[in-house]
């Protein structure tokens, strides 16, 4: 029985430092600014920097908010298609969030067991 609970623990474990990375990497604005600077983005799009980051900002809020908003993005048109994608994205990632804080959870009742 405890084989089987490691073993548990230890896929909790995991999905939580998956989902965990993946959190980070999203919200990790700082990268992005990077990339709009290091790639050029602003003279391919003949946008400004500060227009690119904040349709960005807005991108990033809109998919790891839990409200139920429209999206509409502050410089940028979206087609219909283009907002259902974004609604559909923003569904991901509150599942990675959930499977986030429950795994996280089961993480440290493991641990709480295993010490």
């Amino acid at each position: 029985m405890k084989r089987i609970l490691n073993l548990l623990f230890s896929i909790a474990c995991s999905l939580m430092i998956i989902t965990g990375a993946v959190k980070f990497t999203v919200e990790f604005k700082e990268l992005y600014y990077w990339d709009i600077r290091n790639l050029n983005i602003s003279k391919i799009t003949n946008m400004t920097e500060d227009e690119l980051k904040l349709n960005y900002d807005y991108l990033i809020d809109y998919n790891t908010s839990s409200s139920e908003d429209e999206f509409e993005l502050p410089t940028l048109t979206s087609s219909p298609e283009g907002k259902i994608h974004f609604e559909e994205v923003r569904n991901i990632f509150q599942n990675v969030d959930k499977l986030f804080y429950i795994t996280l959870i089961i993480s440290l009742i493991g641990i709480y067991i295993n010490i």
